[in-house]
């Protein structure tokens, strides 16, 4: 664990780095400024939304729909600003033959990059939650289970869309490593990702009509393939099952996905190395 902790700080500071934490006065400025910017944006805009969703879904009787559209907001808008680094965090960086060259299994050298993912996505993701919380809360009532159900939920749902960002950052650096023009077939990936996140934001926003329309059909997406909103809805409306049922979806495939991903890690990391020498 202590090694773990270790490798995390070492990534942790290695993405404060590439957000422009330098430093000169030039560097720390640029760095701290994306940070307030991925610190108020989110707050901004889930409160302006959450509490004007909150009271119309309130007024019309389906306020249990807020946090797991608001949710799915959140997963989408975190996953566009953290995917384009993804692949880098993952799989960049000039010391991975040293860090695998060190007696740490490969599994906690790429658990330490995911959960470095997980940090950065928390951010975003983690405070975009909680003025939609506050407004569930205003609109709803506010009880002991739901307060602690609400933090889990802020500490825990960024595990999705870093678990989302991990597999694009295996896919892009798959790519790379595999074919030839890489930046030309990044962008594309990135491009065709990017494409894909929108349309899936824009069904999102159709969630709202359909709870209008069809109340019971959006319940029986949120309860087959939405099921992990589903159980995050439960777990605020006071269900102890589903609060531990929403832990383990958000935590065990994240786990999962880094186990698999590091019997692969050296492979990935060795196509890169030789296409990058390749090309030099």
């Amino acid at each position: 664990m202590r090694k773990l902790w270790c490798l995390v700080k070492v990534d942790f500071r290695a993405m404060l780095a590439a957000l422009n934490f330098g430093r000169s006065k030039k560097g720390r400025a640029g760095g701290i400024g994306t940070l307030v910017l991925l610190t108020v944006l989110p707050l901004y805009l889930s409160g302006v939304y959450s509490f004007l969703l909150g009271e119309w879904m309130s007024e019309n009787g389906a306020l249990g729909f807020l946090m797991p559209v608001m949710a799915l907001l959140g997963i989408f808008m975190s996953l566009m600003f953290t995917m384009f680094g993804a692949s880098g965090i993952v799989y960049g960086g000039r010391d991975m033959d040293l860090m695998l060259s060190l007696p740490v299994p490969a599994f906690s050298v790429m658990l330490a990059k995911l959960l470095a993912l997980y940090l950065e996505n928390l951010v975003f993701c983690g405070l975009w939650l909680i003025p939609a919380g506050a407004a569930l809360g205003v609109y709803g009532g506010v009880s002991l289970g739901f307060i602690l159900s609400m933090a889990l939920a802020v500490l825990f749902t960024p595990f999705l869309p870093a678990l989302l960002g991990a597999l694009i950052g295996w896919l892009v650096a798959f790519a790379e490593g595999r074919l030839r023009r890489k930046a030309l077939v990044a962008s594309l990936l990135y491009l065709a990702l990017f494409g894909i996140l929108i349309a899936g934001g824009m069904q999102v926003n159709r969630l709202a009509g359909l709870m209008m329309q069809n109340a019971a059909a959006l319940q029986h997406v949120l309860n087959t393939w939405l099921l992990p909103m589903g159980l995050l809805q439960s777990a605020l409306a006071g269900s102890f099952p589903a609060l531990l049922g929403y832990l383990a979806v958000c935590l065990v495939p994240f786990l999962a996905a880094a186990w698999l991903l590091s019997l692969r890690y050296k492979a990935i990391l060795t196509g890169l190395s030789s296409r990058a020498m390749g090309k030099a």
